[in-house]
């Protein structure tokens, strides 16, 4: 409580220094701090995305990283820090940046966007990566260069910085990694065995898991396949396909094999949707397909796809979304029976 205490006093002082003596260097850092807090706070940039939204994740680390240059700055030019150990200011400053960051972050708890403790984390990572160049540099200018320890710490100190935003890199890493291998993988839009389908697959109400594909489906090729089994309650079952490889427009009909194990038919319905899409019904691709028990080849009319929204046309070089799901009719009235599809991949066709 008292270090608590002892940070708003810190941080008063500085604010009615800067406000008195008006120095314009001190007004504008102060400005940038706001307007940054701000940007990282409230403002979406355009663009929906998985890997811009993780390269937007990505950003609170530089962003806070200049936050806290800011904040020492500021500390710096003020009477209270100037005889103070110089340790303490990059303490004040890693504390009022985190305490920024952490105010942002609760303040989302009250609007549309969703606070998050990785942000926070990222925001940390940022900050303490950029303090501790700082730190080096200070070294450098203060003590003798060419002494071994000096030497020592500012090498310690760069790689502590270059750790620590290694670590921020490593959710967007496997993100643009998958996002390589989907392009590479074009024309076909997901491949249910290979891993780099996890970032794009999104299940709704099913479980699903990967092994060897079961003797009476040993036609298909490949060793893998994916058993999708619907749950019992739930109205959508089903798969997503989210920021699949957007551009569409070269081809003819998409491919999707499919094996149904039950006892009767069921109707899959399958809905595509551009970058475009408003969220109405009549905006985007619907159709319902009845599978029958065995094997099931859907081979869907791409030229029908980009007909379907209502008063446009479909944009197939920025296609965004494709839905696999099925109703389940009997919720609230009788349990729908156990049912498992099998599937290995979905595929543009050119012909």
């Amino acid at each position: 409580m008292r270090a608590c205490c002892r940070l708003l006093s810190a941080g008063y002082k500085v604010l009615s220094e800067i406000v008195s003596y008006a120095k314009w260097k001190q007004l504008l850092s102060f400005t940038v701090i706001v307007s940054l807090l701000l940007f990282v706070g409230f403002v979406s940039l355009p663009g929906n995305s998985l890997l811009w939204r993780e390269l937007q994740n990505f950003g609170h680390t530089p962003l806070f990283g200049c936050i806290a240059v800011l904040c020492l700055y500021l500390l710096r030019q003020t009477d209270y820090f100037k005889h103070r150990h110089p340790l303490k200011m990059y303490f004040y400053a890693a504390m009022i940046a985190l305490g920024l960051g952490a105010g942002i972050e609760l303040i989302q708890l009250f609007t549309p966007r969703t606070a998050s403790v990785i942000d926070f984390l990222r925001d940390a990572l940022g900050i303490f990566s950029v303090l501790s160049v700082c730190i080096a540099l200070d070294l450098r200018r203060q003590a003798d260069k060419k002494h071994i320890k000096t030497i020592i710490w500012q090498a310690g100190l760069y790689l502590v910085a270059l750790l620590l935003l290694v670590a921020s890199l490593f959710p967007l890493l496997p993100v643009s990694i998958a996002y390589w291998q989907r392009n590479q993988a074009f024309p076909v839009i997901i491949n249910f065995s290979k891993p780099w389908s996890e970032v794009f697959l999104h299940k709704q109400h099913v479980h699903m898991s990967i092994d060897d594909t079961p003797a009476r489906l040993q036609t298909l090729d490949g060793r893998k396949i994916a058993e999708i089994k619907f749950d019992k309650t739930g109205r959508y079952q089903g798969i997503a396909i989210i920021d699949p490889y957007p551009d569409w427009s070269a081809y003819h009909h998409l491919s999707v094999k499919v094996y149904l194990l039950a006892t009767s038919s069921i109707y899959l319905v399958l809905r595509i949707s551009d970058q475009q899409h408003n969220q109405e019904y009549t905006d985007r691709y619907n159709h319902a397909y009845e599978l029958k028990p065995g094997w099931n080849h859907l081979q869907v009319s791409l030229d029908k796809v980009k007909r379907a929204p209502a008063g446009r046309l479909m944009d197939m070089r920025h296609i965004h979304k494709l839905m696999l799901f099925r109703i389940n009719a009997g919720l609230g009235r009788q349990m729908q029976p156990t049912v498992k599809l099998y599937m290995r991949r979905i595929r543009l066709l050119l012909k």
